[in-house]
């Protein structure tokens, strides 16, 4: 019982706080990996050049995804270490699959929703364009390792 309510405790201040910081990071480097992407649709832009904005944001688009996707990963791996070592009824993981899935969406979505506010008109859409293709794939990812993680079982 005791173990119980320490995985129990454990799962409900592990997301606001450690998940929270984590996302934020994964921002931070989701930025970093974009950086080519975005350098090449600038210049596709100045130059009116649309093959060369089309690669820069395919190129931002994939530096995004596997960083998102690497945290998309590591947050399964994470519930799967969590459920080994704490028993919880099918009823109580299904939630925290959920708030998982949230977690690993946060980064490009709150990334997203930032730069709609604070860049020029010019560079919105690339955001819209690249982050949106991130989060999609990051959920898809997400439910991919998921599945994966169940097969084994």
């Amino acid at each position: 019982m005791l173990k119980l309510i320490l995985g129990a405790i454990i799962l409900v201040a592990s997301i606001p706080t450690v998940g929270y910081l984590a996302a934020g990071q994964i921002c931070f480097l989701m930025g970093f990996a974009n950086i080519p992407g975005y350098k090449l649709y600038r210049a596709g832009v100045e130059q009116q050049r649309n093959a060369l904005q089309l690669i820069g944001v395919f190129l931002g688009w994939l530096g995004q995804s596997l960083v998102s996707i690497a945290f998309a990963f590591l947050l399964v791996q994470l519930v799967r270490l969590f459920f080994t070592h704490f028993e919880f009824h099918a009823i109580f993981r299904w939630p925290f699959w959920f708030a998982m899935f949230l977690l690993a969406l946060a980064p490009a979505y709150k990334t997203r929703g930032i730069s709609e506010q604070s860049s020029p008109e010019m560079e919105r859409l690339y955001f819209r364009v690249t982050l949106s293709l991130t989060g999609l794939t990051t959920a898809v990812g997400f439910i991919a390792f998921a599945v994966i993680h169940f097969s084994f079982l």
